[in-house]
């Protein structure tokens, strides 16, 4: 039997995504391949969380887009800043999309700002699908 490797798989499961469902489908089946916690971005729709069976579903708010730039940068660092914490995945894809919509509402480079992802966070509601 020819299996195929790791990136082919990934590359296959990441590449269908065109919307929410998509993106979970996707996080399901790397999961099902043995990744502990698959987080994927759906870009402006927000992002989506998969582990131990359950997906969770943060819509991205509405928001005033000045740059893309860092955005799915801070999106990872929202996520791993609330795992180094200690917090549950649900705070963890919360604090994900704050930090990366706040990201695009800083223009270029710049960080986001504390103001805006703690904003944006109390904005943000988590949903299983």
């Amino acid at each position: 039997m020819n299996e195929m490797p790791l990136k082919q798989i990934i590359d296959a499961a990441l590449s269908k995504i065109g919307s929410v469902a998509d993106a979970a489908e996707a996080a399901k089946t790397l999961c099902s391949l043995g990744a502990k916690n698959v987080m994927i971005s759906v870009g402006e729709f927000g992002a989506v969380m998969a582990a131990d069976g359950e997906v969770l579903y943060a819509a991205a708010p509405n928001i005033d887009v000045l740059s893309t730039v860092g955005a799915g940068d801070a999106a990872v660092a929202g996520a791993v800043s609330a795992a180094l914490d200690g917090e549950d995945r649900q705070t963890a894809l919360r604090r994900a999309v704050a930090f990366g919509s706040a990201a695009c509402v800083s223009s270029g480079t710049k960080p986001p700002d504390k103001r805006d992802i703690d904003k944006i966070y109390k904005c943000i509601k988590i949903s299983k699908i």
